[in-house]
């Protein structure tokens, strides 16, 4: 999201802040030079201004919110706009901190009466201006933040948006006081309804251990806290109701929460992460459907976890379009996402260009036991960390039919080949091309295969095949893949393999597959 007008508007907002902060330092100067009513009708309009501004400022950081929901899929975030929203945040603070101040001092009825207002607003202003910079992410789940592994080490980064030098000059004193939890739903709502305090004294089902000391960091006057800890479930208590949503469907929230003294003042803030999914290893790549949709197809406005129950087609593509990107580094072609598509199952049949969450996440695809997305992903996991280089230079067709790789390949001479990704294994690629005038295909490589051959190997040693569709010299294209070293070929992926490995149990003929598929 790019933030032009709205920084435009907060250089506005710093230069109008700046102003009327001057005004009502030079009215309080004067007071005895002003009339009682028109001195304090003066100060009266300054502080509404401010107040107004104030507000403005917070739209604009739930704007940014909104963006960082976004970036989830996207990968990309601006931050610049946390500059101006710093140091409007530290005129209006140091504002309203004078202010009551003053009134301490001068024990003027105007102040008292307008006290308890600013009160209220320094109170709202510290709150929104304690953020979640960069949410919880695993150490082994990197390009999947907000998937929790149980047991494993995750990481997180909250801040302060407004200047450092503000705070009590005692930072080990508050930042003890600095504390985190995992909450459940209705933890959530007790939370909203009633308070931070209704939480604090109740047995959480998860603990956090193992966490490391906080490390505090000044960026561009921002204080931000890098917090690195594991997670670990207690089984039993996990879910309050465990039976009505599938664990992969599970959403909680981590919420934080911190102490502030200012010279007779006290304020305890908290701020919620997004909605984070908590798993076994085994299951976290079911799970990631679940993030994916909450942060696309999240309600506007919504108080929880509500979500879209169907999308139109055409909002899902670019959603996997730009995951696709983030993870591989390209778009995916119009010819790509059209056989994405056919890939969904059938849903709404007066409205085939509806998508609901089952469809998309829950039922499996015909004669299979995956879904639309186990397949989609796993795919994106196999280009993303093994076959990315090959990909981006344009060497595998990816996401092609096997009846529109056929039509392709019909009239090429013998020994033309393509790579596409395979309809019927889940997360699994193979080559399809042209022997004896006839069209056949290698047995899918999926996860497991990869790590014991590579496809560049493959195809080196494969006598049958000559060029890469079109008619390109098979070794003009993959050459550079790998590397002779004693023996062993060396795949791009820093993997060896044997040179005498037997391409001929790769070879399966097509019926053969399709059989093997449907068991």
């Amino acid at each position: 999201m790019a933030y032009e007008p709205q920084k435009t508007d907060l250089i506005k907002y710093a230069n109008g802040l700046n102003k009327l902060i001057r005004d009502f330092d030079e009215i309080y100067r004067q007071q005895h030079c002003h009339p009682y009513q028109q001195l304090y009708q003066y100060m009266e309009q300054i502080i509404s201004e401010i107040i107004k501004i104030q507000w403005n400022i917070i739209h604009l950081l739930n704007e940014w919110k909104r963006s960082q929901q976004k970036s989830i899929i996207v990968g990309t975030i601006d931050m610049s706009i946390f500059d101006d929203i710093q140091r409007c945040n530290t005129f209006i603070i140091k504002f309203y901190l004078n202010f009551l101040t003053v009134n301490e001092m001068c024990n003027n009825e105007w102040f008292s009466n307008f006290s308890q207002e600013i009160g209220h607003q320094l109170q709202s202003l510290l709150q929104n201006a304690f953020v979640v910079i960069e949410q919880p992410c695993s150490n082994i789940l990197k390009h999947d933040p907000l998937t929790i592994i149980s047991n494993a080490k995750f990481e997180v980064k909250i801040g302060l948006l407004f200047s450092y030098q503000l705070l009590p000059n005692n930072c080990k004193k508050w930042l003890e006081s600095l504390d985190m939890r995992l909450l459940a739903e209705d933890e959530i709502r007790l939370v909203m309804n009633e308070g931070l305090d209704a939480i604090r004294l109740r047995k959480s089902s998860f603990n956090i251990i193992n966490k490391v000391e906080p490390i505090l960091n000044i960026e561009n006057e921002i204080l931000t806290i890098m917090i690195t800890c594991n997670l670990k479930v207690d089984i039993n208590r996990r879910g309050h109701n465990p039976k009505a949503i599938p664990v992969t469907e599970n959403k909680f929230k981590f919420i934080f929460w911190l102490g502030i003294d200012f010279p007779g003042l006290k304020f305890t803030l908290h701020t919620f992460s997004l909605p984070v999914n908590v798993l076994s290893r085994k299951d976290y790549r079911n799970s990631y459907a679940t993030i994916i949709w909450d942060n696309a197809f999240a309600v506007d406005n919504r108080k929880m976890f509500e979500t879209r129950t169907s999308v139109a087609w055409s909002e899902l593509a670019i959603v996997l379009n730009e995951k696709f990107h983030k993870d591989v580094g390209v778009y995916l072609s119009q010819e790509h996402l059209n056989f994405i598509r056919t890939m969904i199952p059938n849903g709404n049949e007066y409205n085939k260009d509806l998508i609901t969450w089952e469809q998309f996440a829950k039922t499996p695809l015909p004669m299979r036991q995956f879904t639309f997305f186990e397949w989609f992903y796993k795919i994106l996991i196999l280009v993303r960390d093994y076959l990315k280089k090959m990909y981006t230079d344009g060497l595998i067709h990816g996401f092609i039919s096997s009846e529109m790789s056929e039509k392709l390949l019909q009239g090429c001479i013998d020994g033309t080949f393509l790579i596409r990704f395979s309809e019927t294994f889940c997360g699994a690629i193979t080559v399809a091309y042209v022997q004896n005038r006839k069209f056949d295909k290698l047995l899918p490589w999926d996860l497991d295969r990869l790590k014991k051959m590579s496809v560049s190997h493959t195809i080196k040693s494969a006598d049958f095949l000559l060029y890469l569709y079109p008619n390109i010299p098979k070794n003009d294209v993959f050459c550079k893949y790998y590397v002779h070293n004693n023996g062993m070929i060396r795949s791009i992926t820093g993997k060896d393999y044997s040179c005498d490995t037997d391409i001929a149990t790769q070879v399966s003929p097509i019926n053969d597959i399709e059989q093997i598929s449907n068991s």
